[in-house]
């Protein structure tokens, strides 16, 4: 008896395929033991379709096929298989056996123990160091056999149906590992939210919300965790390289594009920085004032995220370029400085920066030329902390003292003097700090003539507007001859999208519109599942001939934009302690803001509300 299952109306050959539940439940016989008259073996008979219920002759054109179809029987039946003894005949396979899960007994390795006082001499004990795992073998008998056939293909010779325990019930089926696999479109669902920095848990719950339940998931959450093991495995030992080989080919579609690295004595990469075309687009148009700051938060190798920012027209945030740093000193700025004005061509006007001393030594050394000014936010931040809580919350001292910061009607005279006022009358002209930010004045940002200046002009009915207040970026002149052009094809260039994902992005939209349209529809709903059906098993019958490849590295490749490097030049970075990395000490100021925050509870032993309960009562250490 011959048959075919590779005819595409014959369900088996949709081995991804959910289960019918129309599938009868199993039957089980009470065999007679030879050995014992009053001893019964139990035999579980799988009760499933002719379609997919094997049969000896049946012929296969490969070893796949055949183990393919008996996959299938065995996910319709509700049990598990392995692949097992193989026998081989001149390099090719001759026989091929696939058994239940449960076949055979569990192995447990023993040593041997010499010892005097046993009469024996040996006694069997299990080997120490092994961690004890619970066995599901029961030395179950069912298995099939697949014979090679003198001309092509394999044939069915063995058979054995019964097997000697329970099979799993039709709610549980899709749980079995053999219906657990995570194929493409679970893979592309993880690397989609990984791209979104979503976890493997949220993903999973997602998925399982998208397709309507647990049991219609396919896989588990801990085969969505292997799969993001193995996303991360990918990479291990050659990032690095991989960040540089990307950023090379960059520059290669981009003429515009720009990079720079430095590695260590070690080879590991230490500095990086780089910008695009359309970032030194816009430095061009608004780079007269640039503000650096190292304050943002590291990555997995606790480098530190540089970047270099301004602002338009409008009062919107703009990147000019960025930075990763694995030390704070003053050389590693002084390299990223280099870096930017290679890169950009031409210095800013004025940098702002926070009070760091590195950045300060690096900018002097670098930027000599351009003015140099602290960020009043973060000065003005430190001085409730600097003052003390009394003068903190001293309206009259905060009204004055933001009078004279905030000021943009005081000249440098005016303002030393308004501010030694406030200094000699607040008794604060020997705190060390305000001493030393006095010191700092040449720093602090000066007076700069804003948008409004000229509603003044207007208002006081002056014609002429000075040439003190005419500055180069109100200028038509300085639009027309930008510090760096980039043309039209240099920023189709930066803008370029690869059509492929041009396509996936709009049949993901046009499929998610299909399923809304017609989900209240059962006639639609259905023949848009067979649609999308036929063209699936099309799909499965190309990947199965090797006409179309579903590697997972290729997928890997596709996500981080690059291959896997053959031969890493560039080692990972070392994981640094710089001075923004680890747990800090808080100031008293921010203590008591988040004490603010938590709810007060009534102590039993004082009988009031706070922030401690009668174990830890503050009168109890005293005594």
């Amino acid at each position: 008896m011959q048959s075919e299952p590779h005819d595409a109306s014959d369900p088996t050959a949709r081995f991804h395929s959910h289960f019918s539940p129309q599938a009868t439940p199993t039957k089980y016989q009470e065999v007679p033991n030879e050995g014992s008259s009053s001893y019964v073996e139990r035999h579980w008979v799988p009760q499933c379709p002719d379609n997919y219920i094997p049969k000896v002759g049946m012929v296969f054109k490969d070893l796949d096929d055949a183990i393919r179809f008996y996959r299938a029987y065995a996910a319709e039946a509700g049990f598990d298989v392995r692949k097992t003894t193989t026998t081989k005949k001149k390099g090719s396979v001759v026989w091929k056996y696939v058994v239940c899960s449960r076949e055979g007994k569990k192995h447990v390795p023993t040593i041997s123990l010499n010892d005097a006082s046993h009469d024996n001499g040996h006694a069997a004990l299990p080997k120490p160091g092994r961690r004890r795992r619970i066995s599901k073998r029961i030395g179950c008998m069912a298995r099939v056999a697949f014979r090679i056939l003198r001309h092509d293909g394999y044939v069915l010779s063995i058979f054995e149906e019964q097997h000697n325990h329970p099979l799993t019930s039709l709610p549980y089926r899709p749980f079995l590992k053999i219906n657990r696999n995570i194929d493409l479109g679970h893979k592309k669902f993880i690397l989609n939210y990984a791209k979104a920095n979503i976890g493997t848990m949220k993903s999973y719950r997602l998925f399982k919300e998208s397709v309507g339940g647990y049991s219609s998931v396919g896989a588990t959450v801990v085969d969505f965790k292997n799969f993001k093991r193995d996303l991360k495995a990918y990479i291990a030992g050659g990032d690095a390289q991989m960040v540089i080989d990307k950023l090379f080919r960059k520059s290669e579609v981009c003429p515009g594009f720009r990079f720079d690295d430095e590695v260590n004595e070690y080879d590991q990469l230490s500095r990086l920085f780089w910008c695009d075309a359309a970032s030194r687009k816009i430095y061009s148009l608004f780079g007269d004032v640039v503000s650096f700051d190292a304050t943002y938060k590291t990555n997995r190798y606790m480098m530190i995220f540089a970047p270099f920012t301004g602002v338009d027209n409008h009062k919107k945030c703009l990147t000019f370029g960025f930075g990763l740093l694995s030390s704070e000193d003053a050389e590693s700025y002084s390299w990223l400085l280099r870096s930017f004005m290679n890169a950009m061509g031409n210095a800013p006007s004025c940098i702002i920066t926070d009070q760091d001393p590195s950045m300060r030594i690096a900018i002097e050394e670098v930027l000599p030329q351009i003015k140099h000014r602290y960020c009043m936010w973060h000065i003005m931040n430190k001085l409730s902390g600097k003052v003390g809580p009394v003068l903190s919350k001293d309206t009259e001292f905060m009204n004055r003292i933001n009078q004279v910061v905030w000021t943009h009607y005081l000249d440098k005279k005016e303002w030393k003097a308004q501010w030694r006022s406030v200094m000699a009358d607040y008794n604060l002209t020997e705190q060390s700090w305000f001493k030393s930010l006095y010191t700092l004045l040449r720093m602090l940002p000066s007076i700069r003539s804003a948008m409004h200046i000229f509603v003044v002009f207007k208002n006081l009915k002056i014609e002429k507007i000075p040439d003190l207040y005419v500055t180069n970026r109100w200028c038509k002149f300085h639009l027309l001859k930008p510090m760096f052009n980039v043309g039209g094809s240099e920023m189709d260039k930066v803008s370029f999208t690869d059509q492929n994902k041009t396509i996936v992005s709009r049949l993901m939209s046009d499929i998610h519109f299909c399923i809304a349209f017609v989900e209240h529809n059962p006639d639609l709903l259905l023949a848009f599942s067979n649609t999308i059906n036929q063209h699936k098993e099309a799909l499965i019958d190309k990947l199965q001939d090797g006409k179309l490849s579903s590697d997972t590295s290729s997928m890997f490749e596709n996500f981080y934009g690059t291959s896997a490097p053959s031969k890493v030049r560039v080692l990972p970075p070392a994981q640094v302690c710089t001075k923004g990395s680890g747990k800090r000490i808080k100031g008293g100021k921010e203590v008591s803001i988040e004490e603010s925050k938590k709810t007060k509870r009534l102590c039993r032993t004082c009988k009031e509300y706070g922030f401690h309960d009668s174990r830890n009562y503050p009168m109890n250490h005293e005594k």
